[in-house]
């Protein structure tokens, strides 16, 4: 049995009971609706079942982040990876510098999954949406795209990084960073398990490869890579 007609087999009885089906329609039609009755499971269960019914992606709103945490967890095993978890900002008051860019990674890449159509939910805690994000149309300007063959100015591309909040540094050893030296243009992406060094041939770029930052040793080579932006404030020329 494939793992699409495992969930079918989870989903249809669910899908058959009069509630879900006006529970459905009306969630469509928007405006405030209540599902009460259910323990944490079936809530998962019947978030998942919603979501391939409705087709949208969905926002979850959980108590704090321990609880959402969970819930993108088990929500995940049913949606395929396509769930993620948006975390609250941290709360420090020792000097900002000091504060850790865990979270803030974390945070921006769930909005760059989010926004470039990955998610087919984010579960946040309340807290997490207490704060102003920076507008969405801001957000997908400072998408970048490289792929092989594309011409671009490599003085040009380390501008458009340091734009979108990555912080130039001589050797890339973190996410968020980049560097530039000659022809080739180390990045750290956000979202990315690795880090990008994009070879260049004069102004086209030549190739696109994943590196270990440890070793600095070539892993696989790449066609594209989209980067999202690596600060939650931009600082625009205006």
């Amino acid at each position: 049995m494939t793992k699409t007609d495992f969930l079918r087999c989870l989903y249809e009885p669910m899908e058959k009971m009069d509630s879900f089906q006006d529970l459905s329609r009306d969630v469509q039609k928007g405006g405030l609706q209540l599902a009460y009755g259910l323990d944490d499971c079936q809530r998962i269960h019947m978030l998942c079942a919603l979501q391939g019914k409705i087709g949208r992606t969905l926002m979850v709103v959980a108590s704090n982040d321990m609880a959402a945490q969970k819930i993108a967890d088990d929500m995940n095993s049913l949606l395929g990876g396509h769930v993620a978890f948006f975390p609250a900002r941290e709360i420090s008051f020792q000097r900002v510098a000091a504060s850790s860019r865990e979270i803030t990674l974390r945070r921006l890449d769930a909005l760059g999954r989010l926004i470039t159509g990955q998610l087919k939910a984010i579960v946040a805690p309340a807290d997490a949406l207490m704060y102003r994000l920076m507008p969405a149309d801001l957000f997908r300007q400072n998408l970048i795209r490289f792929e092989e063959g594309q011409i671009l100015d490599p003085h040009k591309a380390i501008e458009m990084l340091v734009a979108a909040g990555y912080e130039r540094v001589d050797v890339v050893e973190s996410r968020g960073q980049c560097a530039i030296r000659g022809g080739i243009l180390d990045v750290y992406p956000v979202g990315r398990p690795n880090a990008l060094r994009i070879e260049f041939f004069d102004d086209e770029i030549d190739s696109l490869r994943d590196f270990d930052v440890m070793t600095q040793r070539s892993i696989e080579r790449a066609k594209e890579a989209i980067l999202f932006p690596a600060a939650e404030v931009l600082i625009t020329p205006e």
